[in-house]
């Protein structure tokens, strides 16, 4: 969460998203989704400290929601055909 709350920050102070995924030795799309996820939250140029903190939170929160999701998938995909018939 940490990460993604200084992701945002660092967007906030004008930093590129090259910019901030050399810094944090992550990718270009990851910096993007979390700044999508982040103006989908309220994210915006201008926040306070602890709007942000609360939004890094739900940022989180949704990834891991998104993940879980996929997992569930993933795990009935075997099944499948059962299903279907």
């Amino acid at each position: 969460m940490a990460t993604i709350r200084e992701v945002l920050y660092q967007s906030m102070k004008g930093r590129s998203n090259r910019e901030i995924a050399k810094s944090f030795m992550i990718c270009r799309k990851t910096v993007a989704k979390y700044v999508r996820l982040g103006k989908g939250q309220g994210f915006h140029d201008n926040v306070e400290d602890e709007l942000l903190d609360d939004i890094a939170v739900k940022v989180q929160d949704s990834i891991q929601a998104k993940s879980s999701n996929k997992a569930i998938t993933a795990s009935i995909a075997v099944h499948k055909d059962k299903i279907l018939a």
